[in-house]
């Protein structure tokens, strides 16, 4: 992923360099570095950031409760709703 992709993607969804620093479980100033081309973008970002924008479009469409977080349902390996990691094993 380009850093240019990194700021668009982040913008489209209406998030800061903190806020999505926070999601990810970085610095701010990774983002910032990754977004000034001051570092590589890790490759599992855009696999991240597609779990966010799925969690994104979920909000939006705003699910009925019966599904809403149904224990056991797959979320990805990031839990975007409570910005940790979960284990998925």
């Amino acid at each position: 992923m380009r850093a240019n992709s990194l700021r668009a993607a982040r913008l489209a969804l209406g998030l800061t360099q903190q806020e999505l620093a926070k999601r990810f479980g970085v610095s701010r100033q990774s983002v910032n570095n990754w977004e000034n081309e001051h570092a590589r973008v890790p490759e599992w970002v855009p696999d991240q950031l597609g779990w966010i924008e799925q969690a994104h479009a979920r909000e939006s469409i705003a699910l009925p409760k019966h599904r809403a977080g149904v224990k056991g349902e797959r979320r990805g390996p990031y839990d975007v709703g409570k910005h940790k990691q979960v284990d998925n094993a």
